[in-house]
């Protein structure tokens, strides 16, 4: 089978984008999505899309395809890619999140993003206030997301420091209690953050 071109991997991050799984299971059937390369760029692409948008229907999919967005990164040492735990987080994806935690993903950037080991919790506790990036769907924006649930579920998955600062040396209680969100910052003191950090 050839590998999938520029054109199929486009067609490929579209469907994902609109969250139609028929749409990526007929390009899978047609050879645009290939899972005997499951490690490969093709469906790294359409996850990161998928989980940008809250696709949860198109995430849960192509990670059943094989997708292993980590794998990709780790191998090709992506220094300016997010995590997809990570964007999924910062983006306020509660279900998206709770998908990759459960499929193992861990809730961190790739080793080779340098300084970033504490801003998936951090941001999140933020409610991705300060996130330079490009905002999702307004649909996202207003209907799927869910920071006191991600912040939830990232302190009870157990993989995260509560008190690791971000890359700008905020923790995730200074930026939870900056904006006035309460119930972030009693979870965060209930999972042991340490008011007395300083950031």
């Amino acid at each position: 089978m050839a590998r999938p071109t520029s054109q199929d991997i486009s067609a490929c991050c579209e469907a994902a984008k609109r969250n139609d799984v028929e749409a990526l299971r007929s390009l899978l059937l047609e050879g645009k999505l290939a899972p005997s390369e499951l490690h490969e760029e093709h469906l790294t692409k359409p996850l990161m899309a998928a989980i940008y948008q809250g696709a949860y229907e198109a995430v849960e999919f192509l990670l059943d395809c094989g997708a292993d967005a980590l794998s990709y990164h780790e191998r090709h040492e992506l220094r300016h890619e997010r995590s997809p735990v990570e964007l999924a987080a910062l983006c306020g994806y509660a279900d998206v999140v709770a998908l990759l935690l459960a499929r193992g993903l861990a809730p961190r950037p790739s080793p080779h993003v340098e300084g970033t080991e504490g801003s998936c919790l951090v941001e999140a506790a933020a409610g991705g206030v300060g996130w330079v990036g490009h905002a999702p769907t307004p649909m996202g924006r207003t209907k799927l997301q869910d920071y006191d649930r991600v912040v939830r579920l990232l302190l009870e998955d157990g993989r995260v420091d509560v008190d690791l600062p971000n890359r700008d040396g905020r923790t995730a209680l200074r930026l939870a209690a900056q904006n006035n969100a309460c119930e972030r910052v009693l979870l965060l003191l209930q999972h042991g953050a340490d008011p007395a950090v300083q950031d």
